[in-house]
């Protein structure tokens, strides 16, 4: 698999190899979801370094190019976008501005988990859609690409919200 980028922003700061454009953001909440895929060999490290990156980059498969992340359908599409990990694994993320004048923006990680189709109550897209208090789109939705039609975006009250639901959702494990 081959990761296509558009160049952002020059850092020289760090090597050219690993040029840091977005500022990924794991909030304390998410970090035991994080923490849980050790040994799963799910390719966070990897999924973490292309969000640093460029979350709007395209993969060169067998089957063509593809978008690396893409944007979910129904309610959340303006708000969330996801990417395949290995071994069955999602993450979900949206993005916010930048903070400093060093990143092109922030891309914060909101779930990660495991997807389960026979077990929907356990599956990581309908945890995504209860911590938003949405429902679930049927099984036949689209995925575009996240990046197609601008940013994905939570504002600050949403985003809030959604950490609190996660937090009363992780003690309830």
């Amino acid at each position: 698999m081959t990761i296509t980028s558009r160049p952002r922003l020059d850092r020289t700061s760090v090597p050219a190899t690993e040029i840091v454009v977005w500022d990924v953001v794991v909030r304390r909440e998410v970090r035991p979801l994080i923490d849980q895929l050790a040994g799963k060999r799910a390719g966070y490290a990897d999924v973490y370094k292309q969000l640093q990156q460029d979350p709007c980059a395209e993969r060169t498969t067998q089957d063509g190019t593809r978008p690396f992340a893409y944007r979910l359908s129904g309610p959340l599409e303006p708000k969330v976008c996801g990417v395949h990990l290995k071994n069955g694994y999602r993450l979900a993320f949206s993005m916010q501005p930048a903070d400093d004048d060093d990143h092109a923006g922030r891309v914060v990680v909101l779930y990660v988990g495991a997807r389960d189709t026979r077990d929907r109550s356990r599956d990581v897209w309908r945890v995504v859609h209860d911590l938003f208090d949405s429902k679930d789109p049927s099984a036949g939705h689209l995925r575009p690409p996240c990046c197609e039609h601008g940013l994905p975006a939570l504002d600050d009250g949403e985003f809030t919200d959604v950490m609190r639901r996660l937090r009363r959702l992780l003690r309830g494990r």
